[in-house]
């Protein structure tokens, strides 16, 4: 794999279809330190990276962000380890240590909640079937994530709506990039080219 290559791949964590992607492997499994590998590369609390060696080879892995611990999980010598590690949980478990426990520990899933000091108190619902729900609003009242409908536990609840939080702001950043485009001056468009055509937002 090459430099340019990782990167782009780097650049697809946290996206969309990765994050609904995630979302349904939450709900779909029991937690595991599996699990929880996906959770910490898809919502940043670890980040990939790389660096070249004698004779050009490329070594890949993971950096904690709040300890600054590096994990190198493929080089070409690396035995029995995978080049897209990032597609696997496991891969990363078995190598990366101490890496919370989002998907069992409540505390570790609140971690994937934008920042208290933006949200407003979350509202936690137990439902009589038994379906943790959690509602997430913003500091001025408007609700910027849930999990809906609810999860088994209050871990993965939390979570959920935390993921929820990421896809709702990355619609609302791509729905602005619409608006933005379609409102775009005339002055300012390439008249070499066709005339624009205004673009509105829809559903992602």
């Amino acid at each position: 794999m090459s430099r340019f290559d990782f990167d782009r791949m780097c650049q697809e964590l946290g996206s969309t279809e990765r994050l609904t992607a995630l979302a349904r492997r939450v709900r779909r499994r029991r937690a595991s330190p599996e699990l929880d590998a996906e959770i910490a590369l898809e919502v940043g609390w670890l980040v990939p990276d790389s660096h070249l060696v004698r004779g050009g080879h490329l070594i890949t892995g993971v950096t904690i962000v709040e300890t600054r611990e590096r994990f190198p999980l493929y080089g070409p010598w690396f035995t029995r380890s995978r080049e897209d590690w990032w597609n696997s949980g496991r891969a990363i478990s078995d190598n990366v240590q101490n890496i919370l426990k989002f998907s069992s520990d409540p505390g570790a899933a609140m971690q994937t909640l934008p920042p208290l000091n933006e949200l407003a108190p979350c509202t936690v619902v137990l439902k009589k079937n038994g379906l943790w729900t959690v509602d997430v609003f913003a500091n001025g009242g408007d609700l910027i994530g849930r999990c809906e409908p609810g999860a088994d536990t209050l871990a993965k609840a939390l979570l959920l709506a935390g993921i929820d939080c990421r896809l709702r702001s990355l619609q609302k950043l791509r729905a602005e990039g619409r608006q933005s485009r379609s409102i775009e001056p005339i002055a300012d468009w390439d008249t070499t080219r066709d005339p624009p055509v205004a673009m509105t937002s829809g559903p992602i």
